[in-house]
């Protein structure tokens, strides 16, 4: 098993935990915009489906963790300019560990 592989896996649950801390919490509630809650469901979805995916040899897990990590930090930098300065932290975080995710899985895929 990789470093690479272990990485996308630690990132991803932190980016998972991240999510639902700030739905509990009432962040997507409060800032993020109703039509923006079922996108990103499915991306939190994707993600904790390629969790235990990457884990594997297969080489597919890795582009497609990639991909869904990508697709995840754009997602973010449009939240990043959709809200208010004082609410920027939590899309922030999120944007850190989506990023970390897609680099060690693109890692994860050229190794």
């Amino acid at each position: 098993m990789s470093r690479n592989r272990n990485l996308v896996a630690a990132f991803g649950v932190l980016f998972i935990a991240w999510g639902l801390l700030g739905a509990l919490m009432g962040f997507v509630a409060q800032h993020i915009p109703a039509n923006l809650h079922f996108p990103l469901l499915v991306l939190l979805v994707l993600i904790l489906i390629f969790i235990p995916l990457i884990r594997g040899a297969q080489r597919w897990t890795a582009l497609g963790a990639g991909i869904v990590g990508t697709i995840v930090a754009i997602f973010e930098l449009y939240e990043l300019t959709i809200l208010p300065s004082s609410a920027v932290f939590g899309p922030a975080v999120a944007l850190v560990f989506s990023a970390l995710f897609a680099f060690f899985a693109f890692r994860a895929y050229f190794e």
